[in-house]
């Protein structure tokens, strides 16, 4: 399973207990659930199903914008696909799924796969908006914001990489997020069409975030919305971008 998981053995009285010791490097949240066995084939077929779907789009945008970029040699192209790279590492990671997939039999390769592509894929996005909404031609400020973005994408992979502040990664994608979509705002609000698709895409996966961010300090509790709309949020994300990328050309 993409989980921990444990199969419950009742003794003759109808109880039983279980122990949970949590540890490791990073962060964490633990929800604890209970199901009936046929119950959770069917949730486990529903997750397989959805995250199937999620995946899919997601390589199938990465082919999509390879052979665009093979066709028209424009980098705006290149730095998409290396973030869909990193969305696709992310979220292999966070999931489970890269760990059941790609790498079962060394589990650190989790917490690299997705805690340091955190900062790497800053750098791509960062320098993507600036390329793709030439920032530099309609605001000067939002310009140096998201060039200073890539000396802290660098910081936060080494406080990652050492342990010192594991979530660095997490905060630094938090607050980048933000800064997309101002950016975004700015440039459409100073007369760039384009950015009209950046925004709807940025919102999207903002909303997706926040959620997320919210059922993980408490606020909210954990269920399908909350857990995964950050999925739903980063699909379509990577489709309203790739159209924006499309709309650009096309001006």
């Amino acid at each position: 399973h993409t989980a921990h998981l444990l199969p419950i053995q009742f003794g003759q009285d109808g109880t039983t207990h279980i122990y949970i010791k949590i540890a490791g490097r990073s962060p964490k949240t633990f929800p604890v659930f209970v199901y009936e066995k046929e119950s959770f084939y069917e949730k486990v077929r529903f997750e397989d199903v959805g995250y199937g779907i999620f995946f899919g789009i997601l390589c199938v945008m990465f082919l999509y914008n390879l052979f665009i970029f093979i066709t028209l040699k424009q980098s705006n192209y290149l730095l998409y696909i290396c973030t869909i790279v990193g969305t696709f590492l992310i979220f292999s990671s966070a999931s489970g799924y890269g760990g059941k997939f790609l790498w079962p039999e060394n589990p650190t390769m989790n917490f690299y796969a997705g805690r340091m592509s955190l900062g790497v894929i800053t750098i791509f996005l960062a320098t993507f908006t600036i390329r793709f909404l030439e920032v530099k031609q309609y605001s000067k400020v939002m310009y140096y914001v998201l060039v200073s973005l890539l000396p802290l994408s660098v910081a936060a992979s080494i406080l990652t990489a050492t342990g010192i502040m594991s979530s660095a990664g997490n905060n630094l994608i938090s607050i980048s997020t933000i800064i997309y979509l101002t950016t975004g705002i700015v440039c459409r609000v100073k007369g760039n069409r384009t950015a009209n698709f950046f925004i709807a895409a940025w919102s999207v996966y903002l909303v997706g975030g926040l959620l997320l961010t919210l059922r993980n300090s408490g606020v909210f509790p954990f269920n399908f919305w909350t857990t995964h709309f950050v999925e739903i949020g980063a699909t379509m994300e990577t489709v309203i971008i790739a159209f924006a990328l499309g709309d650009r050309y096309r001006r």
